[in-house]
């Protein structure tokens, strides 16, 4: 059996027996009235049709059985679902025509298959015998057709479809992949020179000669240091610091001697050798002349 008649059958039966009021009322036609169609009183109206129309709804299969007052109305809403057949099924609504014909038109009665045996049906039908709900046996003589809910489609699936869809798990994404950091390039190597602390006259004969004149101050003053070449680099830079003050100020003292004058294009190390320029007696001579005229 499908799920929509399995769903139906277990509203229906719980319904057996049931009988219709005094005045032709029933509880189906009541509450078709205040829920599906308030423009007549169906409360005392036949009411084999409103009885499907409400297992449907308590079954929660409205949209895929109908719901209808008017048999002949029922029967073509299935046939325009393309939900139509004339073979009997479980769970099928059957159409009926009491004068045999099987004209649409003409159908007055309807009730749902619960089983087929043969040649006969055997069903549960709402307002049968005037008053009653319950099973009955039928021939096919006086069927025009069956109604299928199964068929019907609701957004373009059929019941089945969309419980298959609903129970089909989404797929999952795969999880996120952390980035992997780039592989930072190795540390270079270090090298003899690189490695070697920096030296002090690298950095402090800018101080007195600008850059570029430090190495040529460093190599100068360590070659006039016996044993500077085999002091560690912290020693050797300590007779650089010393070298370069002693020279700075025995230079600055020289060039305040009268006659003295520094080389053109000179150096540090040219200071203490000799280096042509104007002799000690014409200097002191043009002194002297300067002193007489202030």
């Amino acid at each position: 059996m499908d799920p929509i008649s399995d769903k139906l059958f277990k509203v229906i039966e719980a319904e057996l027996p049931y009988r219709e009021e005094s005045g032709g009322y029933t509880k189906y036609g009541d509450w078709y009235g205040a829920h599906v169609d308030d423009s007549y009183s169906f409360k005392t109206a036949a009411w084999c049709d409103m009885f499907l129309a409400w297992a449907a709804d308590q079954a929660g299969v409205a949209e895929y059985a109908g719901q209808f007052a008017y048999t002949p109305a029922h029967a073509n809403w299935f046939r325009q679902q393309g939900a139509w057949s004339t073979t009997p099924e479980p769970g099928a609504f059957v159409f009926y025509n009491w004068s045999g014909s099987k004209s649409v038109g003409g159908i007055s009665h309807v009730g749902i298959v619960e089983k087929v045996a043969g040649t006969k049906i055997h069903t549960i039908e709402g307002n049968a015998d005037g008053v009653y709900l319950k099973r009955k046996v039928r021939d096919t003589g006086t069927v025009v057709g069956y109604g299928l809910p199964r068929l019907v489609k609701v957004d373009g699936a059929t019941y089945e479809q969309t419980l298959a869809a609903a129970a089909t798990p989404a797929a999952t994404p795969p999880p996120a992949v952390a980035a992997t950091p780039a592989a930072s390039a190795p540390a270079p190597e270090p090298t003899a020179a690189s490695a070697a602390p920096a030296s002090p006259g690298s950095a402090l004969s800018p101080m007195f000669l600008g850059a570029g004149e430090g190495a040529a101050l460093q190599a100068a003053v360590l070659s006039r240091t016996p044993g500077a070449e085999n002091l560690p680099p912290a020693d050797a830079g300590t007779v650089v610091l010393a070298g370069v003050f002693l020279t700075a100020l025995v230079t600055r003292r020289w060039q305040r001697r009268p006659g003295r004058h520094r080389a053109a294009g000179g150096s540090i190390d040219g200071m203490t050798s000799a280096s042509p320029g104007r002799s000690g007696k014409v200097g002191r001579l043009r002194d002297a002349g300067r002193r007489r005229r202030t």
